[in-house]
């Protein structure tokens, strides 16, 4: 254990000093210095790791894996949960959601049912956020981009935010930099020396290219990006140009013949790897949250802004029709103590207090349902450990 922090350690000091030569296991090894750090309890350790990694991923020499980048924010937001500034947990573990919507809470190593309780709430809240278009080009010949370790074509979206964006330019070079997507980079910057000539329009529209990430695990490209974020239906990318097939003499076992063959062929073969794997990576990518804000947010400020305005209605309806008119009696009566006896003077007066308490019960529900119903406006509810956090926009 000692050695393998020696190791670690020195293996930290030679990235921070030389980010411009990083290799993409370089912060593969940043995550595990981080999580061995964390599984010590050395809390306060854990975000300057995330700070190396976050310098040096831009100018690693291939794609960083979506799970390494994705289990660097977790550990950060774990570092911060568990060192006490639980406030300062909610951020990075967005940025965990933002990157790989499925990354799963650590039971094993942190054991915390409040922690994996928020944690499910923000993967909820991602899932609600609204996604942009990447923008691709299409003429991108045969350059290669990822978002956030993800292979993405021009169809791909992303959840709105910071995001590592890297290209494989023609002659092998990889060149990446963080981006806040609401508006796209400029791609063409990527790669100084051109796209190049075009053998597909880009990794994800090859149904046979078979990618891996540094943990080994494939990643295939034409699944890079979830079903539900797909265009509309009836709506299809344009596929990859082939030639036509010519008849097959001899059974083919291989990958080339597979991404060669009609699309109406079963799947290629090269798929099936991840099935075997002893831990399968989770590929649900950043393109993958859903688009707009959720559904059931959207129908409960309807019903509040309904109620509280039909509250305020009523409450004003109430005044005008009840509260006024027995105001008026009573002022008759009291210029005119004769006119009315003892009993019926009572009487009007617990009449009127009813009257006034019932309208401004209605006003003031009507009041808070408005403004209940403004907050919920796009805005993001989350359930934690003893109450909830609102998070509006007015």
């Amino acid at each position: 254990m000692a050695r393998r922090r020696v190791r670690l350690a020195l293996c930290v000091t030679l990235l921070a000093a030389a980010p411009r030569f990083a290799r993409a296991d370089a912060c593969r090894d940043l995550v595990d210095a981080a999580y061995e750090a964390a599984r010590a309890g050395r809390w306060e350790e854990v975000p300057e790791y995330v700070k190396r990694a976050d310098k040096i991923a831009p100018n690693a020499d291939q794609p960083v894996s979506s799970h390494t980048l994705a289990r660097l924010w977790y550990l950060e937001g774990v570092a911060y949960w568990f060192g006490g500034q639980k406030d300062k947990a909610l951020d990075p573990w967005r940025i965990t959601f933002q990157t790989e919507i499925d990354y799963p809470w650590e039971s094993e190593a942190f054991v915390d049912d409040d922690g994996e309780a928020l944690f499910e709430s923000l993967r909820r809240e991602t899932r609600s956020r609204p996604s942009v278009s990447l923008d691709i080009p299409s003429n991108t010949g045969a350059a290669r981009f990822y978002v956030s370790g993800h292979p993405v074509d021009t169809a791909s979206r992303v959840v709105e935010g910071r995001h590592l964006v890297q290209a494989v330019c023609p002659d092998g070079s990889v060149q990446g930099k963080w981006w806040k997507y609401g508006k796209p980079p400029k791609y063409e910057s990527f790669c100084p020396g051109g796209f190049g000539t075009a053998v597909a329009a880009s990794p994800a529209a090859s149904q046979g290219e078979v990618l891996f990430d540094d943990f080994g695990n494939p990643i295939v490209a034409a699944s890079a990006v979830r079903p539900d974020m797909q265009p509309a239906a009836g709506t299809k990318p344009a596929p990859a140009a082939t030639k036509a097939p010519t008849p097959e003499k001899k059974p083919a076992a291989t990958s080339t013949a597979a991404a060669s063959t009609p699309s109406k062929q079963t799947p290629p073969k090269a798929e099936k790897p991840a099935k075997d794997s002893k831990k399968p990576a989770s590929t649900a990518p950043a393109v993958a949250s859903a688009s707009g804000t959720s559904g059931g947010s959207n129908l409960a400020s309807t019903l509040l802004l309904g109620g509280g305005g039909v509250f305020l209605a009523g409450g004003a309806a109430a005044n005008f029709l009840l509260v006024n008119p027995t105001w008026s009696e009573i002022q008759t009566a009291r210029d005119k103590p004769g006119s009315i006896t003892r009993e019926e003077a009572d009487a009007l007066t617990g009449r009127f207090n009813t009257w006034r308490t019932v309208t401004v019960g209605l006003l003031g529900a009507g009041v808070a349902g408005l403004g209940a119903g403004v907050l919920l406006h796009d805005a993001h509810v989350l359930v934690v450990p003893g109450g909830f956090l609102a998070q509006g926009r007015f």
